[in-house]
């Protein structure tokens, strides 16, 4: 899809911390000569706007009925933004899955962002993309500064950006739709064919814990409403023959934690990005006993504690603690 893209036969030193050379016809401009930065409060005219939010696939327009996500208390103290508009996120830059965004739509968004208005249309989109791209790699660093990694405003207007001739932005610009394009038609069907194969995996397991591996098998009620029926040769037992809870607690605390999910089984919680609810202490929180195998590993469930040996241990422990975690 980029194999036919060449490098330009002439380029020079760009003075930018982040990129050595650009081409050499592209102009090297103060961003304060690109755009403006405005704020507009909305305040008791907010039920006039919709709400708007800065995400990973642009700035959208917020669900604000489904209740979902975080909504500020005063909605007078967003600010106005228009289609067109730039919003940028300068703050918390490190952290921030997206940062800058293209708005299509007119409405209204947190006052914590920064709105700039372009009015060039084919420059923002530029602009858009390109600042994308650096968010994408986070090179953005030497704005920097305080704790939260803050861009303020102003350093951020006397940076520069490259800026190629209009002409040259417009093609850019077409390009990159049809590569958006191309790769999201690639990841749709990607996904479609992932929902298939594990709507596929879901029904073989069932019918195999459920009827057994013989198509033919002469079959019974099972008594239970949930399970239909079973293979005629299957006994049923009631679930405290087949569990015993244990109670064991951890002494010291200083175990591994665990977690444990429907999609990936129990694995360490180190291996996964989760940081909310860590207790100050494990001391005294439940522990998973040995698993009975020379092959142990000392680990925990989340705020448990404890040892789980072989395989075949995880995956009985998997079995009683797996509504524990999604």
């Amino acid at each position: 899809m980029i194999s036919g893209l060449k490098p330009y036969p002439e380029y020079k030193e760009s003075g930018l911390l982040w990129a050595d050379r650009v081409p050499a016809h592209w102009d090297v401009v103060p961003n304060r000569a690109l755009i403006r930065r405005r704020k507009v409060l909305v305040g008791t005219r907010h039920p006039d706007y919709q709400l708007l939010s800065l995400t990973k696939g642009g700035v959208i327009v917020r669900d604000v009925e489904s209740g979902k996500g975080k909504f500020s208390a005063d909605m007078g103290t967003s600010q106005e933004v228009r289609a067109g508009d730039l919003v940028f996120c300068l703050f918390d830059v490190p952290e921030t899955p997206r940062t800058v965004g293209l708005s299509r739509h007119n409405g209204m968004i947190t006052g914590a962002y920064t709105v700039f208005e372009c009015r060039d249309a084919v420059l923002a989109a530029f602009l858009d993309v390109f600042y994308r791209a650096l968010d994408d790699r986070k090179l953005l660093s030497p704005l920097y500064s305080g704790l939260r990694n803050t861009i303020p405003p102003p350093r951020f207007l006397g940076s520069k950006t490259p800026i190629p001739p209009r002409s040259e932005r417009e093609a850019i610009a077409r390009f990159l739709e049809y590569v958006e394009r191309r790769i999201g038609h690639y990841i749709r069907a990607k996904r479609k064919l992932n929902g298939l194969l594990n709507d596929q995996k879901r029904s073989i397991i069932d019918r195999a814990v459920t009827r057994g591996l013989t198509p033919d098998v002469r079959l019974k009620p099972s008594g239970m409403p949930w399970l239909r029926d079973v293979p005629a040769h299957w006994t049923v037992l009631r679930a405290k023959y087949v569990f015993r809870e244990v109670d064991q607690r951890s002494v010291t605390g200083q175990e591994e934690l665990l977690s444990v999910s429907h999609i990936t089984g129990i694995t360490p919680r180190s291996e996964k990005n989760i940081t909310m609810f860590k207790a100050k202490s494990y001391v005294g929180h439940k522990a998973l006993p040995p698993g009975g195998s020379r092959d142990k590993h000392d680990v925990g469930v989340d705020g448990s504690i404890g040892s789980i040996g072989s395989q075949r241990h995880c995956q009985s422990v998997l079995r009683r603690l797996s509504t524990h975690e999604t």
